[in-house]
């Protein structure tokens, strides 16, 4: 994908170098010929890389700062007032131009998927669609999404918050025409204070979406039915729990733009995501639902559920559930929600509890292996899967716990 920069300041700026292949904020992950944006820091200032960056940029953007300290001269370094800004600027310019229709989504479980699933549709139907790239939900990644357009006829781009307002102001700069909001639970619950805050935080995409809103049913839909109503937008609801509410999500929403899309072609099955990997571990067959990527109380018992569902009937000799600490969740609902979880594993013949919170966990399920981090529990991996099995992995993405899917694939 290429990045065309026309008629415009950043002309002047970028000279020769008028296209790239991406854009770039970690010198140690930049490809060639991608922009490098030298994000200013507290703890690290990305001018302080320019110089072990530049063989691989097609060039670089970077503040007037005396404090980058920039000793060298080189035609592929811009000195813009404000990095950040100059981003912004680049999404606003390719959006201006931008003829097509968007779509945005937030939730508090399932963006992703959702997203992917979206996109995938629509690659599968011969249509150009543009995305936000994995789950860079953020304003960055919402400004990358824009700067990143081509000649796509949809952008397919991922909300996502942290505090505050936020999904106010990232959908009133995306301005989509549809917006799609998945199921809403405690994400973020120790930043807004309670569900009732998430749902009204969530909801306010609605405020900024031109044609129609799509939710699901459930305890928050009168508060979502009601700000539609305010905003004078339409709305459909849709059924299920979990990945089947996924489905009917993408399946509505491609009825609505003139698709007959069959639900169980819908492709959900994700890196990270509940994706399932079926391999040889230690000369035994296995089924891996990989969902490493992250975990709230509603995801993780989502994905147990799924995973029960799933290998109800299967002839897996054993199933293991392997579960990370719920982080981010605020010190007071630690406790709760780690010991709520313990109902739900007691159906698994093998519990991996890793991390300091899961030991609330294990306080409730006697039998359940403790391990402090992800690398102790590495080490006793070969011991614990000595059937055949399907094994659930599921936590916090701080958790590491990669490394043991990553074992477990090999």
């Amino acid at each position: 994908m290429q990045i065309k920069i026309k008629k415009n300041q950043f002309i002047k700026l970028i000279g020769k170098h008028n296209f790239a292949t991406g854009i770039s904020f970690d010198s140690r992950t930049i490809k060639k010929n991608e922009i490098f944006f030298a994000m200013p820091g507290k703890n690290t200032n990305g001018a302080l890389f320019i110089k072990k960056v530049l063989p691989k940029a097609a060039f670089v953007i970077t503040e007037e700062n005396p404090e980058n300290n920039l000793s060298f001269k080189n035609k592929k370094i811009i000195k813009v007032k404000n990095v950040i800004e100059t981003l912004k600027k680049m999404a606003q310019m390719k959006k201006e131009n931008f003829k097509g229709k968007i779509v945005a989504i937030t939730g508090s479980v399932g963006k992703t998927t959702c997203k992917e699933a979206i996109f995938q549709t629509f690659k599968n139907l011969g249509i150009a669609c543009h995305k936000t790239e994995k789950n860079n939900n953020g304003f960055l990644g919402m400004y990358t999404t824009f700067a990143l357009l081509n000649k796509e006829k949809w952008i397919c781009i991922e909300i996502g918050m942290d505090d505050f307002n936020e999904i106010y102001k990232f959908s009133k700069f995306v301005n989509p025409d549809y917006s799609i909001i998945t199921t809403i639970g405690p994400a973020h619950i120790e930043k807004l204070g309670s569900l009732k805050n998430i749902v009204l935080e969530k909801s306010s995409i609605i405020q900024n979406t031109k044609i129609k809103t799509f939710f699901n049913e459930s305890w928050y839909s009168e508060n979502l039915i009601k700000k539609c109503r305010e905003s004078k937008i339409e709305h459909e609801m849709f059924e299920g729990k979990g990945t089947e509410s996924i489905k009917q999500a993408v399946k509505i929403f491609f009825k609505e733009i003139g698709y007959k899309i069959n639900s169980n072609k819908i492709n959900l099955n994700i890196e990270g995501r509940r994706k399932i990997h079926q391999v040889k571990y230690n000369n035994f067959n296995i089924n891996i639902i990989d969902s490493v990527y992250n975990a709230s109380l509603t995801s993780m018992i989502e994905t147990i559920n799924f995973t029960k569902t799933n290998f109800q009937n299967s002839k897996m000799t054993a199933k293991i559930a392997i579960i990370g600490s719920m982080t981010g969740i605020g010190e007071k609902r630690d406790r709760k929600y780690h010991e709520f979880l313990a109902s739900y594993l007691k159906e698994f013949d093998k519990v991996i509890l890793i991390g300091q919170e899961t030991l609330h966990t294990k306080n409730k399920l006697q039998n359940a292996l403790h391990f402090e981090t992800a690398f102790e529990a590495l080490s006793k991996i070969h011991e614990i899967v000595n059937q055949d099995s399907a094994i659930m992995i599921k936590g916090s993405s701080k958790m590491n716990l990669k490394i043991i899917l990553n074992e477990l694939l090999k």
